[in-house]
């Protein structure tokens, strides 16, 4: 839904769509028993219907300042669902085959092979899909127009 962190717009498009650990559906609000370990799958959408879309990424927030960056952890895999190009970057897709100046980003499917590098601590993890286009508004280059969704639950390790 719309919201102070998720804008009523579709330039970018945002949104976390599913949360799987270990193949069981996460809801939003869930408390998760990961002490076994496991997989953990994102299923998302940062997607914007103009081709402009700079870069998205992928945060898991908790504690007092703790962020965790869940495209680079080292088990971290990103699969295309309806997209083109994986990219997280636009230089990226375009070494990926998007053809200048159009990348539109696309559904994706994070997945983490080691529980524990996604949620290193028992906490509330927030995660968060930030987007941003490549657009230049009244001469302000930094990238204006974004868009952020959250999804938020609890892991015991």
């Amino acid at each position: 839904p719309c919201s102070p962190i998720h804008l009523c717009t579709l330039e970018p498009h945002t949104d976390i769509l599913a949360v799987r650990i270990n193949g069981v559906p996460v809801d939003p609000c869930d408390v998760i028993d990961a002490s076994a370990g496991g997989t953990l799958e994102i299923d998302f959408e940062a997607h914007d219907p103009d081709g402009h879309l700079s870069y998205y990424q992928l945060t898991a927030h908790y504690g007092e300042n703790q962020v965790r960056y869940l495209l680079n952890l080292p088990s971290a895999t990103v699969t295309a669902l309806t997209a083109s190009q994986i990219g997280r970057t636009y230089s990226q897709a375009l070494a990926q085959g998007a053809v200048a100046p159009i990348w539109t980003g696309g559904r994706y499917r994070l997945t983490i092979t080691n529980l524990q590098q996604a949620f290193p601590h028992t906490c509330a993890y927030q995660l968060r899909l930030h987007a941003r286009k490549r657009t230049i508004v009244s001469c302000n280059y930094s990238e204006p127009h974004w868009n952020t969704s959250e999804y938020a639950f609890t892991v015991t390790v």
